[in-house]
C-alpha cells in the first residue's frame, strides 16, 4: 500500500521531476540486469512514480530499452527513455535489495538525494566474490554427480567451474556481448578440460563438458522470456527467448568446436 505524503516536501519543481524519472530509470535498469521479469520491472517502476504523487504512469520495458512517462498533478509530464546495452546476469543478492527498497519506499518514501544514495550504493556494492568462486565449484562439482560421473569426472567438473568463474571476472568486462562471451568462455573451457579428460582413461569427457555447460546455459532468462509471453508482453518474451537460444547455440558451437578439433 502507497501512503499519502505531501509531494512538496518531495517534489519541489521541474528539476526534481525529472530527477525522479531518472532514478526510477535507474531501479528498472537494475532489475531487469539483475535477472527480474518485464512485468516486476514495470511494476515496481509505476509503484515508485506514485508513492512520489504521479498520477498517471506508462512504462514499457524490453531488453533493449525502457520507456517512462509520467503525468503529475497539474497535467504536467515528464517521459525518458532509457537504452540498456546489457541485460544478460543473475544477481539475486542485488535484486533482493533493489525489490526491499522499492517495497521501503512506496511504504515510506525518501528524500531524492537519500533515494539516488542509496540506489546507487545497491547498484555499485562488489559482489562477495569467495561466495561466487565457491557457487561455481560446488555447481560444477554438483552436475558432475549428477549425471553420473565418476570422481575424475566430478574433480574436473569443478575445475571447470573455476575456469568459467576466471572467464567471468577477467573476459566478460571485455566481450561486447554474451553470444561472444559464451562461445570464447565454452572453447577456453572445452580447450582445457577435455584434452585431460581424454587423457585420463577413467574419465568421461562428455560427463565433464555438458556438467560444465551447466554453468553458462540461460535458464532463469528462457524461463522469464516465457512468463512474459504468457503474461502478455509478447515483445519482451519474443526478444529475449531468441536472445537465449542465441546464446545456447553460442554455447553449442564453441564446445562442439573443441571435440571436433581435438
Amino acid at each position: 500500500m502507497i501512503r499519502n505524503i505531501n509531494n512538496s516536501l518531495l517534489i519541489k519543481d521541474r528539476d526534481d521531476e525529472n530527477r525522479l524519472l531518472h532514478i526510477i530509470l535507474d531501479v528498472g535498469e537494475a532489475l531487469m540486469g539483475y535477472g527480474a521479469e518485464v512485468s516486476r520491472v514495470e511494476d515496481t517502476m509505476s509503484r515508485i512514480a506514485k508513492a512520489y504523487g504521479a498520477v498517471e504512469v506508462d512504462v514499457m520495458a524490453i531488453t533493449a530499452s525502457i520507456m517512462l512517462t509520467v503525468r503529475f498533478k497539474g497535467g504536467h509530464e515528464c517521459t525518458q527513455t532509457r537504452r540498456m546495452k546489457s541485460v544478460a546476469g543473475n544477481d539475486f543478492t542485488k535484486f533482493d535489495a533493489i525489490n526491499t527498497l522499492s517495497r521501503a519506499v512506496c511504504r515510506n518514501p525518501v528524500p531524492l538525494n537519500q533515494l539516488d544514495q542509496r540506489v546507487t550504493a545497491i547498484i555499485k556494492a562488489k559482489n562477495n566474490w569467495v561466495a561466487d568462486l565457491a557457487g561455481y565449484l560446488l555447481v560444477g562439482a554438483g552436475f558432475g554427480v549428477f549425471f553420473g560421473g565418476n570422481l575424475w569426472d566430478v574433480i574436473l567438473s569443478t575445475i571447470g567451474g573455476l575456469i568459467i568463474f576466471t572467464c567471468q571476472i577477467y573476459l566478460a568486462p571485455f566481450c561486447m556481448n554474451t553470444i561472444v562471451f559464451n562461445l570464447i568462455a565454452s572453447l577456453i573451457t572445452g580447450f582445457c578440460i577435455y584434452p585431460t579428460a581424454v587423457f585420463l582413461p577413467a574419465a568421461n569427457p562428455d560427463v565433464v563438458l555438458i556438467s560444465d555447460i551447466m554453468l553458462l546455459i540461460p535458464g532463469l532468462a528462457m524461463t522469464n522470456a516465457v512468463r512474459d509471453i504468457i503474461l502478455g508482453d509478447t515483445i519482451a518474451g519474443l526478444m529475449r527467448l531468441i536472445e537465449t537460444f542465441l546464446w545456447a547455440t553460442a554455447l553449442a558451437i564453441g564446445f562442439l568446436a573443441i571435440m571436433v578439433l581435438l
